[in-house]
């Protein structure tokens, strides 16, 4: 499940961020899965989800100590999904900036113009 390996690398960041001195509040995750948000959250015994329930485990301690938080995030404002879907070029997921401040629609559209190799 990705949103375990999210929580992983949240964990960590976190331990990191506050042997740097930095202390760090609760961190929050975004999934724009509502199936594996449910799961992180609720224990449910399930004939379907036996074979997840020990890596949600590890998540539902991890959102019970407080450390980690896990949000909806929808597809509209999930940069990820960039990547994975068909997006339309309004999107407010494109609108940041990418290498070197660039925003991602003049990226793309140079792209589309055969300005990189």
């Amino acid at each position: 499940m990705a949103v375990t390996e999210a929580f992983k690398e949240a964990k960590w960041f976190k331990g990191f961020m506050e042997e740097l001195g930095c202390e760090q509040k609760s961190l929050i995750v975004h999934c724009d899965n509502q199936s594996a948000i449910h799961l992180s959250k609720h224990q449910v015994f399930h004939e379907r989800t036996k074979h997840i329930d020990v890596r949600f485990h590890f998540v539902r301690e991890i959102i019970e100590s407080g450390e980690v938080q896990i949000t909806k995030i929808s597809t509209e404002k999930n940069p990820a999904d960039m990547c994975t879907k068909v997006l339309p070029t309004q999107n407010p997921a494109l609108q940041g900036t990418g290498k070197c401040g660039e925003s991602v629609q003049d990226v793309l559209s140079k792209e589309e113009a055969g300005e990189f190799c």
